[in-house]
């Protein structure tokens, strides 16, 4: 947008998927997980601090990217604990602690992408998700996650939502004018 005769850029990422989990009625959550270091980690991280999750954890195969995503943050979301992990520790007892409270578990890596197939989790970890825990996939299909998620009969939600939110975000900068979400949601159901 131009502001004061200034081009400045604007991010919707976060906002996007804070308003799509509000509109789920996700807010006010204890715990959260975040899978990855990348943009959309930090997206994630900032917006379950907008819809009040008081502690999240950032995991990441890579413990300084996990490190630098959570100092790069720490100054933007008062209220809210973060933690970083390794996103490939196996001892069962550090998961248990880390699963104990998450209410919510956010994969924001490339991994279930066409171009990396699979999951960010293993079967034998996604199987220790307490009941009732939301697997969310910034993806915007149907990833293997997802399915494993179903099987096992928890919430599960790919990335289409965040996807609307951004684009209505987006809009309305661009133009200015109210984002018709009815007819953005139908295009998306498409």
């Amino acid at each position: 947008t131009k502001e004061g005769g200034l081009l400045v850029g604007h991010n919707t990422d976060a906002a996007g998927l804070a308003l799509a989990l509000r509109d789920l009625g996700w807010e006010h959550m204890s715990q959260g997980i975040v899978l990855g270091a990348g943009g959309a980690a930090r997206a994630a991280v900032l917006a379950l601090h907008h819809v009040g999750t008081r502690a999240v954890c950032v995991l990441a195969r890579d413990m300084a990217a996990a490190q630098a995503v959570v100092t790069d943050l720490l100054p933007r979301v008062a209220g809210t604990s973060l933690l970083w992990g390794d996103l490939l520790a196996t001892e069962s007892a550090v998961w248990e602690r880390m699963l104990a409270g998450t209410h919510i578990i956010i994969n924001a890596t490339s991994v279930g992408m066409a171009t990396q197939p699979g999951m960010p989790l293993s079967a034998a970890l996604l199987d220790r998700v307490h009941a009732g825990t939301l697997i969310l996939d910034c993806i915007t299909r149907e990833t293997e996650l997802l399915r494993a998620a179903r099987r096992r009969e928890l919430p599960a939600l790919d990335g289409v939502p965040m996807l609307l939110h951004q684009g209505a975000l987006a809009f309305t900068l661009w133009t200015g004018q109210p984002a018709p979400l009815a007819v953005m949601r139908a295009a998306l159901a498409e």
